[in-house]
């Protein structure tokens, strides 16, 4: 049985949320810690058609150290991690199911993402790749000298570049990240009003000491900011976080529209990633920010 899914999104700040469904059965609380694990494992085995098997290389990397992380988590943090990885074998899936080609590059990443850091990107760029996949937008990924993603299903032009934001040091200034990673993303020579960036800023979310502070009015205006600045035609921020009420992950994003946006680019984010039209009270949700 799958939880209904529904969207619901902020419309002061242009906020969507999307709740991922989850099976009934894996938001019980982890009465058997093993058997939970099990199952976990054996979710990402059948999406990456490999066994974790201790020495092997999938089990070496960022991916095969969370799932045996989750031997050290307790309580809500469990319940967290959990939920994220069978999220990761769920766009696994998805994307496999759309495009084996994609799949494949998806997987080779994962398989080579040793440094949780890189596999941070690498994440966001399958939830992407499982978000288009739902909307059956086609796309080139992963190509050289290219965006992350080249739309080629009737939207000549149209491209998406991702990038992630974290913490690297303790004394890393959270506020600052996202301001840095713009500045290097404008670099790149494909930059242009045809092409949005999206960011995904969950560590960013999960490290600081007030979550809040990244949904105020100093934030927002200083996006606003930032836009007028930016060579892309739209900048979108992504959160991901575990709602400890309903014991499922939620998906925000939050857009950014340059005033120089081509008319094509917004009409696609329009359709597949519409602004908000509902009110959301973050001070109502317990959250359990997932790394």
């Amino acid at each position: 049985m799958l939880k209904i899914e529904c969207e619901e999104g902020n419309k002061q700040y242009v906020k969507k949320t999307t709740m991922h469904p989850v099976q009934i059965a894996d938001r019980m609380p982890p009465f058997n810690k093993d058997m939970h694990i099990a199952d976990v494992s054996l979710k990402l085995s059948e999406a990456l058609e490999v066994a974790f098997i201790q020495g092997n290389k999938i089990s070496k990397s960022a991916l095969g150290k969370m799932l045996v992380g989750l031997l050290n988590l307790n309580g809500d943090g469990f319940l967290a991690t959990k939920t994220r990885l069978l999220l990761i074998a769920k766009h696994l899936q998805e994307v496999k199911n759309f495009d084996k080609a994609v799949w494949k590059k998806l997987r080779g990443k994962i398989f080579n993402d040793v440094d949780i850091k890189h596999f941070y990107g690498t994440r966001f760029e399958l939830s992407i790749a499982a978000s288009l996949a739902r909307r059956n937008v086609c796309f080139i990924f992963n190509q050289k000298d290219l965006p992350d993603f080249v739309l080629n299903n009737d939207n000549a032009g149209l491209r998406i570049e991702c990038g992630s934001c974290f913490l690297t040091t303790a004394k890393d200034k959270s506020s600052y990240k996202i301001e840095s990673l713009l500045f290097e993303k404008n670099k790149k020579q494909y930059a242009n009003t045809a092409t949005t960036l999206f960011i995904d800023r969950t560590n960013l979310w999960s490290q600081s000491k007030n979550v809040l502070e990244f949904g105020g009015e100093e934030f927002y205006s200083r996006m606003q900011e930032l836009i007028l600045k930016s060579a892309y035609g739209n900048v979108t921020i992504f959160d991901t976080y575990y709602d400890i009420k309903s014991q499922s992950i939620h998906s925000n994003y939050t857009r950014f529209d340059s005033e120089r946006i081509s008319i094509e680019l917004k009409d696609f984010l329009d359709v597949h990633f519409p602004k908000g039209d509902a009110e959301v009270n973050l001070d109502d949700i317990l959250v359990y920010m997932c790394n």
